[in-house]
């Protein structure tokens, strides 16, 4: 009940700006491409300059302008979530383009890095690059984090209360190269790194130790029933662990024996690449069709990537399995003037073999780790993922816009079915700060169960 109030909240005021600016919709100088968050800056300086009578200066500044060739904003990051705590860190974008301003795209590069006050760190630099002509295009993301995250098992609808904390450092790379071959279609190749070291399960640990601070089997049980009995007992209980044999197998020394075979935890029960290191090595193919305008913001253009992706063993992965993504993207102006856009989104995220736990699919863990606004990122994890998304933007006016989004996306249970949706949904502001159509993005997510989420980037989600 309440995600549809908040969604007629939004289709409501939606309508009723349109409404009141119909006679603006065509109208050319009112595209959001003539305004920017500093015009009100530059304006301001020009005028004093007149005043000063330094035309010189004034002519210098509007050729720069001309000139221009790369366009950048960094700044701050503040936030705050309970398991995270304070996080401070930057983020920006710098675009440019590397040929024919006329006939080529802007290339942009995204870094941001953050530090919480709980020790996490993470570093991100993704990044969209076409040479002359968009001949050649080439996606890259890299991550390096040692964060904490909390996970929930396999499936798509376990209980908050399955939280469970993983602490894995990671080193992340993928890359995707394509030549053009006619225009907007490019085939390529692509290889990905995923590489997770000093991988602990912390929850694991903690039984364990419970077990060996205790001598008998009931002294045992009950502390950990005291300890996790909100939560992880729910889990156990579902498993239907036989527990007939805990007293007579019960030994402190085994510690790690019965934690694994009495109380393992829902990211435990996941078998593969879930202690010590794990490498997922890969290499494959891809196919692409992008007729987008602008990387940081569409108005219209489709892209469709499909990348197929092997990790082997002869690689350096751990495993060997397999990987399909078909990640497809639609974007339809609404007015003359770019001021309204209507975007869709659709994803297809599969998996095949002995895949590692970090490797399955998960919301949140796409390209620009953008899915699921409304969930925290890894909330539903399964071998499969299937994700929908539609966009509603509207320029509000000059440089200031918001949207309306809705998502929905599901996941494998651990029997290999789709069984459970789970929607989302929210609202999101945009300021244009950067000729180069970058905006600073922040949205506001809700999803089932209460989830909800704030998300700060400097791109469009899609």
């Amino acid at each position: 009940m309440k995600r549809l109030f908040l969604i007629s909240i939004i289709a409501i005021f939606f309508v009723d700006v349109a409404l009141g600016q119909v006679d603006k919709w065509s109208d050319p100088k009112l595209n959001p491409d003539n305004f920017t968050l500093l015009d009100g800056v530059k304006r301001k300086k020009i005028e004093k300059l007149k005043a000063e009578g330094r035309e010189d200066e004034i002519l210098k500044r509007e050729q720069a302008a001309k000139d221009k060739k790369v366009y950048s904003v960094f700044l701050p990051v503040v936030a705050y979530n309970p398991f995270t705590n304070l996080i401070l860190g930057v983020g920006g974008n710098l675009s440019t383009k590397f040929g024919d301003t006329s006939t080529t795209r802007f290339s942009n590069f995204v870094p941001s890095y953050t530090y919480t006050l709980n020790k996490q760190q993470t570093f991100r630099l993704n990044s969209n690059i076409y040479t002359n002509n968009n001949d050649y295009y080439m996606f890259s993301s890299i991550m390096w984090a040692v964060a904490p995250q909390n996970t929930f098992g396999i499936g798509g609808d376990n209980p908050k209360e399955w939280e469970n904390i993983v602490e894995p450092s990671t080193m992340k790379i993928l890359v995707r190269a394509y030549k053009k071959v006619k225009d907007n279609i490019y085939i390529g190749i692509n290889y990905s790194l995923d590489w997770k070291y000093d991988l602990e399960d912390q929850d694991a640990i903690d039984i364990q130790e419970i077990i060996r601070n205790n001598t008998t089997a009931s002294e045992a049980t009950s502390a950990i029933d005291q300890e996790y009995g909100d939560g992880l007992s729910n889990f156990w209980e579902s498993e239907g662990i036989d527990y007939s044999d805990f007293n007579s197998n019960y030994n402190p020394e085994n510690a790690e024996m019965l934690q694994k075979q009495y109380y393992y935890t829902p990211f435990g029960a996941y078998d593969t690449g879930n202690v010590g290191s794990n490498v997922a090595s890969g290499i494959g193919v891809n196919f692409l069709l992008d007729s987008r305008d602008n990387v940081n913001s569409t108005y219209k253009g489709a892209y469709v990537n499909i990348a197929y992706t092997y990790y082997a063993k002869w690689l350096g992965s751990t495993t060997d399995f397999h990987s399909l993504l078909i990640d497809g993207r639609y974007h339809i102006p609404l007015t003359e003037n770019n001021r309204q856009v209507l975007a869709f989104w659709g994803m297809a995220n599969l998996t095949f073999g002995d895949v590692p736990y970090f490797s399955l699919p998960r919301i949140g863990g796409d390209d620009w780790f953008a899915s699921g606004r409304g969930y925290t990122a890894g909330r539903y994890v399964g071998d499969k993922l299937l994700y929908v998304e539609a966009e509603y933007r509207i320029n509000i006016k000059k440089w200031f816009g918001m949207t309306g989004f809705f998502n929905a996306h599901s996941v494998t249970e651990r029997n290999g079915g789709f069984k459970y949706i789970s929607p989302g949904a929210g609202i999101g502001f945009r300021a244009r700060v950067l000729e180069s159509r970058t905006d600073i993005n922040m949205d506001l997510g809700y999803g089932k169960d209460s989830s909800t989420g704030i998300y700060l980037r400097f791109t469009q989600a899609f």
